[in-house]
């Protein structure tokens, strides 16, 4: 198979081998429907999980066969107050090992992936798992500003965490609108809309060219997080009517680029700025990541979320012209 990134013929079968049409996490997820951070590992991350299912939506596949498994792993695993954990495998037992690192957008993304994945009747305990997570997610939503916190030990509101939050209610108000459920559909969209004006009052109070990445603290101005953050709205296709004259995303490569492809400011590959990428139709920059990916690919940074985008990416049709 052949594709062309600005001008650059890439045979994609060479660079990866056992390259499929559909997403392959043959690597990844196990017999019982857990996928792992790392290939062959024992360690599960909900959150890049999701998005990595996330990622191969934008690309056109909803892998279903893939949802539906680690749907039924991980909804028995649900606490009873509609969170979720990271997990580890002890003995050949699945167990909790860790607080999950993103509670708001986490939640939202997985009441998201139920409505993505399931036939147009919901089932029964996909429709629990959902409005538990729904009572989890309300409960981190800050009454006076209208944002999300990170978690209930955690008092801070993140751009990023907040613009995914959006994005997942929106996408939910969209399928429950094309279910026929339109008094969910309306509830969620308000939600959105409401989010969305939130997030401006918060994370741009004094206009100027750029947003805040988090109510807290955000006097830092590296890579990650501030860099990563000013992506997000675009990444989400958010409105960003109100945001202020937001920089371009060439601005954007022109700053951060170069770190973001040699990965001189932060060890991790950022795929998620590579879909992005592809997106803004800057194929010279997805190639470099592309080759930057084939040596990484599998390593310690490497994990199932840049598997996805690198998948994704060599199934799109890439052609510059």
């Amino acid at each position: 198979m052949v594709k062309r990134f600005g001008g650059i013929i890439v045979t994609v079968a060479a660079l990866w081998p056992g390259f499929s049409c559909a997403l392959d996490l043959s690597a990844y997820q196990r017999p019982d429907g857990a996928i792992t951070v790392h290939p062959q590992d024992d360690h599960v991350d909900p959150y890049f999980v999701m998005k990595a299912l996330w990622v191969a939506r934008q690309f056109g596949d909803p892998a279903p066969v893939e949802s539906k498994a680690w749907i039924g792993w991980l909804l028995p695993r649900q606490a009873a107050d509609g969170s979720f954990a990271r997990y580890c495998e002890q003995d050949k037992v699945w167990q909790v090992c860790d607080e999950p690192d993103a509670d708001d957008s986490m939640l939202a993304m997985w009441i998201e992936l139920l409505h993505e994945t399931a036939p147009r009747r919901m089932p029964a305990s996909w429709a629990a798992s959902a409005e538990r997570a729904e009572h989890a997610l309300a409960l981190l939503r800050d009454p006076q500003s209208g944002v999300y916190r990170v978690s209930l030990k955690f008092n801070d509101a993140l751009l990023m965490d907040n613009v995914e939050v959006y994005a997942a209610l929106r996408r939910i108000g969209e399928l429950q609108s094309k279910a026929g459920d339109h008094a969910g559909a309306r509830r969620h969209l308000a939600q959105a809309q409401a989010l969305r004006l939130a997030i401006t009052i918060v994370f741009h109070p004094h206009g100027g060219d750029l947003l805040r990445w988090s109510s807290g603290d955000d006097s830092s101005t590296a890579f990650y997080p501030y860099g990563v953050a000013h992506l997000y709205p675009w990444l989400h296709q958010m409105n960003t009517e109100g945001f202020g004259a937001m920089a371009s995303w060439q601005t954007w490569l022109n700053r951060y680029g170069e770190d973001w492809l040699t990965r001189r400011s932060d060890s991790f590959p950022w795929g998620l700025v590579a879909f992005l990428a592809w997106r803004e139709k800057s194929y010279h920059e997805v190639t470099r990541w592309i080759d930057n990916a084939a040596a990484l690919r599998g390593g310690s940074n490497w994990n199932v979320l840049e598997e996805a985008v690198l998948q994704g990416l060599a199934r799109a049709r890439l052609e510059h012209r």
